[in-house]
């Protein structure tokens, strides 16, 4: 699950878009190389085609970095955003961008005692950390 996101220092400099089709006005964070190809970075190249890139960042953590710093607008996975105090969402959690994810093993390791003991943790922990940014305690 995806949503953009700007830093507080952004939207007091430059506003916030008033509509996605208003993201051409505005400063965006292009995510280039291994990621350009992720729904995420599509989306916004067709939602911003003509905006301003101010900066293009080859992976999410530097990406998530260049908006905190106040470059740009740029779509971050939710777990990012959310858990980041600095950051407003400026449009989301946005419904293209949210995409099944799979946790695949072959039929005998699931019988492996730290295999499934990964798998119940994975799916009583994984889907509360991608929609709220932050992971149980205790």
């Amino acid at each position: 699950m995806c949503l953009l996101a700007a830093s507080r220092s952004y939207t007091e400099k430059h506003g916030r878009p008033a509509s996605i089709s208003a993201l051409g006005t505005h400063r965006i964070i292009e995510l280039v190389d291994e990621i350009e190809k992720l729904p995420a970075a599509e989306w916004l190249r067709a939602n911003a085609p003509n905006a301003r890139v101010a900066a293009r960042c080859g992976n999410i953590p530097s990406a998530h970095l260049a908006v905190k710093s106040g470059a740009g607008i740029a779509t971050l996975p939710y777990v990012y955003a959310a858990s980041d105090a600095d950051l407003v969402c400026i449009a989301g959690p946005i419904p293209e961008l949210d995409y099944p994810m799979y946790l695949l093993v072959h039929k005998d390791m699931g019988k492996v005692r730290r295999v499934s003991a990964f798998f119940d943790f994975c799916s009583r922990e994984l889907k509360t950390v991608l929609l709220s940014g932050k992971m149980r305690v205790g």
